[in-house]
């Protein structure tokens, strides 16, 4: 008796081509679209929150994520076009910017909605929520211990 393959449909950063990478409707696409898995990326702020963000600075202008406070970083918005109907209801209920930069919490929670209530009232369908219910989780943590100057905390890796 063979065994069939599986094969992982992965979500890099969201679905990144379609809408600014590792924002709540990034990842909302990526799970309409019916990935099995999502890659993110992980700094940690200031105030050690995880957040969910590719380079260790917004832009070549900005400070190091890790020099900034999670209040702080709530203060930058990453992309213009219009929210996805979860993500809208999700940040809405949170007080929160649908293309701020999330924390890994929140995408925990993010996912969860997506199969329940929330979920069903932004039209997603059955299938789409028992996929998501099975969500592999790929943390990309951003910490290199050798180039301490890339994350700001000094730390050296001994």
């Amino acid at each position: 008796m063979s065994r069939p393959f599986a094969i992982e449909v992965q979500g890099h950063r969201g679905a990144r081509g379609l809408l600014p990478e590792n924002t709540l409707p990034s990842f909302e696409i990526a799970l309409d679209l019916g990935v099995t898995s999502i890659e993110t990326d992980v700094h940690l702020t200031q105030d050690d929150v995880a957040v969910l963000h590719h380079d260790a600075r917004i832009s070549d202008t900005t400070p190091l994520i890790r020099a900034l406070t999670l209040d702080q970083l709530r203060t930058y918005h990453i992309g213009n076009a219009a929210p996805t109907p979860l993500a809208q209801r999700f940040a809405a209920a949170r007080g929160l910017d649908p293309y701020g930069i999330p924390t890994v919490a929140e995408l925990f929670e993010f996912v969860a909605n997506y199969t329940g209530p929330l979920g069903e009232q932004a039209g997603k369908t059955k299938p789409q929520q028992e996929r998501a219910a099975r969500l592999i989780f790929d943390l990309e943590l951003k910490r290199v211990p050798f180039c301490p100057e890339t994350i700001g905390d000094g730390f050296n890796g001994t």
